[in-house]
């Protein structure tokens, strides 16, 4: 018996992704014989260093699956699958598992799916992770249809770092399973404890960003209305700090790697056991200048009272970088979002982060349900009138794509009483609200008009993974 656990295309980052590391480390800990490997950089970087850039962002489009219906080079996308399937097969194990981040690695899956039944029909393959659920043109999930195709053997929804072990291990008693080839699944009693992830089997040299993932914390004590988060995770869970810490230093000692980034939906969503973790990091990093553990994370800001300023000097003393989802520049419509801070919330927040040297990542959702053309312009605005923060404490701005409306959300559950139309149900960008005149051109218009504003007002314009933009100008 023997695991091969693989991401699969396309995520668009340049730091490891954490799946087949933490998986590989709960079935090493069963006593499987598993191999991890991270395919979607490899495909990244395969590509990047043999086809020019129009051949990239065709490629990604096509995997993204918008260009459905329109040309592709089918012998590019051909490479891209064998390279695949290859890499999986030289392995070769007798269970695959193929981990999907996002929607955006289903084209990619159900082509690698069909070429491995081809040249391997023995190998048992597994679907999990988030990208495997329902988008809204099907009542049917990916791995639904695939299973019907007898294109894979069993998927996993939930907790896959506790039912693939036991799935491999227990194959004939798969029906009895919570979570195997089912919507009803049990989350993991207790974070605590558990096997850390293993990345030895990653080419960390194809990394940008040389960084290993960390969680924290699974679900998130907000509850945003375009988000999706509640409809797996029903219930927020975190590690202590002192778990959390005994990690980073595991991870330091076998890699020698300092920067982490925590897959958490919010880092500080548990303010006490944020706090002691603070503490830890920052008597660790005053007693080994040489070896200091920093840190990233997506970041809830808070009112004053909520955060006064002595936490964020402990957060100066470990911290990397933070990344935090403002959302909206308009305080209605960031309320509305599920977003319960104010503008003096936020300019204080700033305002701390300035002070204290720490380096923040803001991320805008640009064409929100209530969005319209004074928030617009009102968001033009704030960028030239808070131009003081570009570079000192805000690094980057990412306004991504446009609001995407996906299945599992409040959004998708209020459409109609909010006016949404969804116009195409392959492509969740693709939805209009006729009385506010708030459709696909005009938010793609309000997103170059908002990006033109940042960079003018000499802040740094990143992209953001999985960015929809280039499918969103599309649309006709």
């Amino acid at each position: 018996m023997k695991l091969l656990i693989t991401s699969i295309p396309w995520t668009d980052t340049e730091a490891p992704l954490m799946a087949p590391a933490l998986l590989k480390g709960m079935c090493t800990n069963k006593q499987i014989k598993t191999t991890a490997i991270d395919l979607n950089i490899e495909v990244l970087h395969l590509i990047k260093t043999k086809f020019d850039f129009e051949t990239e962002k065709s490629l990604q489009s096509f995997f993204y699956g918008y260009n459905a219906e329109q040309s592709f080079d089918r012998e590019k996308v051909k490479e891209i699958i064998d390279f695949c399937v290859s890499r999986i097969l030289s392995h070769s194990p007798t269970h695959v598992a193929l981990s999907l981040l996002s929607y955006t690695s289903k084209i990619a899956c159900e082509w690698i799916c069909f070429r491995l039944r081809q040249k391997a029909p023995h190998i048992k393959i597994i679907l999990g992770g988030p990208g495997i659920f329902n988008r809204q043109a099907s009542s049917q999930h990916i791995a639904e249809i695939l299973l019907e195709q007898k294109q894979i053997d069993f998927f996993i929804k939930g907790d896959g770092d506790v039912s693939l072990p036991d799935l491999v291990l227990q194959e004939s008693d798969s029906d009895l399973m919570a979570g195997v080839n089912s919507a009803e699944w049990k989350m993991v009693p207790n974070l605590n404890r558990l096997p850390f992830p293993d990345y030895s089997d990653y080419n960390m040299d194809l990394y940008e960003n040389k960084s290993i993932g960390i969680l924290g914390s699974r679900g998130c004590v907000r509850s945003c209305t375009f988000c999706d988060v509640h409809e797996h995770w029903k219930k927020f869970q975190w590690r202590t700090a002192e778990d959390i810490f005994e990690e980073l230093l595991w991870h330091y000692n076998k890699t020698k790697v300092t920067r982490f980034k925590f897959q958490d939906s919010l880092i500080n969503g548990n303010q006490v056991e944020f706090r002691k973790l603070m503490k830890l990091l920052a008597a660790h990093n005053e007693k080994h200048p040489d070896a200091q553990i920093r840190w990233s994370s997506f970041f809830i800001f808070r009112p004053k009272a909520q955060m006064p300023e002595h936490d964020w000097i402990d957060i100066s003393k470990s911290v990397w970088q933070i990344w935090v989802g403002i959302e909206s520049l308009n305080e209605q419509v960031r309320f509305h979002i599920g977003k319960k801070f104010t503008n003096d919330d936020m300019h204080y927040c700033f305002d701390m982060c300035a002070k204290h040297k720490i380096s923040c990542h803001m991320g805008i959702l640009v064409g929100y349900v209530t969005d319209t053309e004074e928030t617009n312009r009102e968001a033009i605005e704030w960028f030239e009138t808070h131009k003081h923060y570009a570079h000192n404490p805000i690094s980057s701005v990412s306004l991504g794509g446009t609001l995407g409306i996906l299945p599992g959300t409040e959004l998708y559950r209020r459409r109609e009483e909010l006016g949404v139309q969804l116009t195409n149900q392959l492509f969740d960008h693709d939805w209009s609200i006729d009385k506010t005149g708030n459709t696909p051109s005009v938010r793609v218009r309000w997103n170059a008009e908002q990006t033109r504003a940042c960079q003018k007002a000499g802040f740094r314009v990143t992209s953001e993974t999985d960015n929809h933009l280039l499918m969103e100008q599309m649309i006709k």
